[in-house]
């Protein structure tokens, strides 16, 4: 059998014998049994040091928890300090405030319910004065204009106005270059009765009214042949501008028969001082007579009619004319401008109207505010 020794020995050392063995042994288990005891001996202070700890934890979290409810009711109480300054002050300053402004408001409600109140009355009344004012003004004025409109657009209103217009038209911008020339105007009418007349036709007569230079030019083309050895005659002469604008063509002479004194007055003054060099004509000359006494020049005549007497006087006139032409058979020519009465001279079996050209008739028509009709003998 093997022994014992040699079981107990660790291979590459020397052999020990068992005393040796044991008391090796010994030794190595007194020092375990001290180590155990240190490590006992430092797991007791270990859990004395834990314990220590863990007390010190617990009055470190007691005291903080302490301090904590402290604090927590400090704030509590300064929370609630603060809401009851906060609920006082808004007794004390902020209550007053609103009460203040909630009066302020209702009075300005009240006020306002006052003015609008006013305001409505004051309507109602302004309304009222305009509903009367529409019936007893407004209404009437309507049906007034109205009215007058109805009257304006009716042919002959019409008519008269746009003659009116066509006047203003030869007023201002074709007969400025002959009232340049004229010592005295004669581009406005002229009421005879403020004139001084002697005649016994004053009656029958009509106000002076001056013919536009375009109209007597139209009513001159209409002759059909030259006028060089007539003679021209203008029954109610006025102021003398058709004696003068017939005085630039080339009649053998120019008469002028007037009844007003001012008026021939005038119209002496006017060829007196009427440029030579403008006349083809210079034997130009105005008498002071009644038309019904007025002698027709023996030789081939013009005689201008613009509307310058009644009928009746016409009439007269006419009969002068109609035994002058049979004492003498003769080439005359009517010029009637705006006459009214020219179924007087077609009476008269001596005399035929003058046609008119297209062209000149049409123009005539659109742009002359009076009519223009021209008669010759039938010689």
């Amino acid at each position: 059998m093997t022994d014992v020794t040699d079981r107990n020995k660790v291979p590459g050392t020397p052999a020990m014998k068992p005393a040796a063995i044991g008391a090796k042994a010994d030794a190595i288990g007194a020092k375990a049994d001290a180590s155990a005891r240190k490590a006992v001996a430092g797991a007791r202070e270990a859990m004395a040091g834990a314990r220590d700890a863990a007390a010190g934890a617990r009055k470190a979290a007691a005291g903080a928890v302490v301090r904590l409810q402290r604090r927590s009711g400090r704030a509590i109480q300064l929370g609630r300090t603060s809401l009851r300054q906060a609920a006082t002050s808004t007794r004390t300053t902020v209550g007053p405030r609103v009460r203040s402004v909630s009066h302020w408001l209702s009075r300005q409600a009240r006020r306002t319910a006052v003015r609008s109140q006013i305001l409505a009355r004051a309507g109602e009344q302004q309304a009222q004065r305009g509903a009367e004012l529409v019936r007893t003004r407004v209404v009437p004025a309507a049906i007034d204009a109205a009215g007058r409109l109805r009257e304006r657009l009716r042919p002959r209103v019409l008519k008269q106005d746009y003659r009116r217009l066509q006047l203003l038209v030869h007023r201002v911008l074709f007969d400025r270059s002959v009232e340049t020339l004229l010592f005295a105007s004669s581009k406005d009418r002229v009421p005879l009765n403020q004139l001084h007349i002697k005649s016994l036709t004053r009656l029958s007569g009509r106000d002076y009214r001056p013919t536009p230079r375009l109209v007597f030019e139209w009513a001159m083309e209409i002759l059909p042949e030259p006028v060089k050895r007539f003679a021209f005659v203008d029954f109610g002469a006025g102021s003398g501008r058709v004696l003068l604008l017939a005085s630039h063509r080339e009649f053998e002479k120019v008469v002028g028969v007037e009844f007003a004194e001012e008026l021939h007055d005038d119209c002496l003054m006017n060829i007196a001082q009427y440029p030579r060099s403008r006349m083809a004509c210079r034997d130009v000359t105005c008498v002071l007579e009644d038309a019904t006494h007025f002698d027709i020049p023996e030789q081939n005549c013009v005689l201008y009619f613009f509307n310058p007497f009644g009928e009746n006087v016409l009439r007269e006139v006419m009969v002068r004319v109609a035994r002058s032409y049979d004492r003498n058979p003769r080439r005359i020519y009517l010029v009637c401008v705006d006459l009214a009465a020219t179924s007087t001279i077609e009476e008269w079996q001596i005399f035929k109207r003058v046609p008119i050209e297209r062209q000149l008739s049409l123009k005539i028509q659109a742009f002359s505010p009076y009519s223009i009709a021209v008669y010759r003998t039938i010689l």
